[in-house]
Parts: C-alpha cells; sequence; structure tokens
C-alpha cells in the first residue's frame, strides 16, 4: 500500500504538513490578519474598547454577570480576615477589636466595609483587567480610629494614551513611568474618573 500525498490543485505541488494549524497557508486563513506588534502595543490601542464591552457584556448578559459574581464569591468568599500572633491574648484580644473598628471605617465613601471592599476590587479585576487601590492617609483629627482609608479606583483612572520621556529620562508607557532600568517607578492618574461628568 503507497502512503497518500495530498496536492495542491491549483499548483500539482504537495502539500507539506505544518506543526500548527494555524501556520498553514490554505483559504480558510487567507483573510486572517496577525501582526507581530508586542503584547502592550496590540492592547493599549483597543485598551478602552476591550474594557467597555466586557463591562457591557457583564451589566447586560445574566450567564457572564453570574459566572462573574460565582467566580468572586469563590475567590473571596467571606473575606481575608487577620490573625494576630501574639502571644499576649489581651493585645491579641485588642487589636482585634481595633481591627472591626477600622473595618467599618476604610471606605473613604463610607459605603462599603473591608469585606464589602475586597468584593469590589475582585470584581473589578475581573471586569475590567485590574483596579488600583490606594491608601489614603487622615489627619488625626477625622474622627476615625485609625487614621488610614482604602479607596479603589477604576483602571481608567491611569490614562492609557499617555507616552512620554521625562527629563530625567523615565518614560511613560500608557501611563506608567519606568526608570532607565526598566522598572516601574510611577503611575500617572487623572485626578478624577475621567468618564464622570
Amino acid at each position: 500500500m503507497k502512503p497518500r500525498i495530498r496536492v495542491n490543485g491549483a499548483t500539482g505541488m504537495p502539500v507539506m504538513a505544518t506543526a500548527y494549524d494555524g501556520a498553514t497557508q490554505g483559504r480558510r486563513s487567507s483573510g486572517w490578519i496577525a501582526p507581530s506588534s508586542g503584547p502592550n502595543s496590540s492592547l493599549t490601542g483597543n485598551l478602552a474598547t476591550l474594557r467597555n464591552r466586557s463591562r457591557a457584556a457583564y451589566r447586560n448578559n445574566p450567564l457572564i454577570s453570574l459566572g462573574l459574581s460565582r467566580g468572586v464569591s469563590n475567590e473571596i468568599g467571606t473575606g481575608v480576615v487577620p490573625r494576630f500572633l501574639s502571644d499576649d491574648e489581651s493585645f491579641r484580644e485588642s487589636m482585634s477589636s481595633l481591627f472591626d473598628l477600622w473595618a467599618v471605617q476604610c471606605d473613604p465613601e463610607l459605603n462599603l466595609d473591608y469585606y464589602g471592599l475586597q468584593t469590589q476590587m475582585c470584581r473589578a479585576r475581573r471586569v475590567s483587567g485590574e483596579c488600583f487601590v490606594r491608601l489614603r492617609r487622615r489627619s488625626i483629627s477625622s474622627g476615625l480610629e485609625i487614621p488610614i482609608q482604602l479607596q479603589v479606583l477604576e483602571s481608567e483612572f491611569v490614562p492609557e494614551t499617555l507616552y512620554q520621556v521625562r527629563s530625567n529620562g523615565n518614560k511613560i508607557k500608557a501611563g506608567i513611568e519606568y526608570n532607565r532600568r526598566g522598572q516601574r517607578v510611577a503611575y500617572w492618574m487623572y485626578p478624577e474618573h475621567p468618564g464622570e461628568q
């Protein structure tokens, strides 16, 4: 029995099998445009569209909303609960009660507690790809038990269209500043959400 060889009907030449089907040159892949741009370059041009479509799908598609909500529940559960590892039992109890007081005051808008913020962060990361948490130091006169709050910022706060070279040689790419060694040193952010009126 002879081995079968597939022949291209147009050229009469044998067709060689490629290691990957995605590398074939047949009619099904003739209109496939696959640029060789890097991961950041290919993402930043379409980031706003991808993020907006992801959020619209979460708001309007009950299956996506349910799946994402279950994923958040599985990841966060009842929340990350601190455990104080001191040998002094009275210290552990006082730290635990102080944390419980802070947990209800940690949101600058006072809408969520510490565990609600964890859920908000996880949901924002899953829907939008990322979010930022800003540590807000407050004055002693603010009336807070612990003068520190956590502010959750949506991904739009960082302008993905901002590209610059600074006078110190640092480069800003998609709103993220890198030093000459390629290390992240700063995030440039809008003072307010750019999508709000």
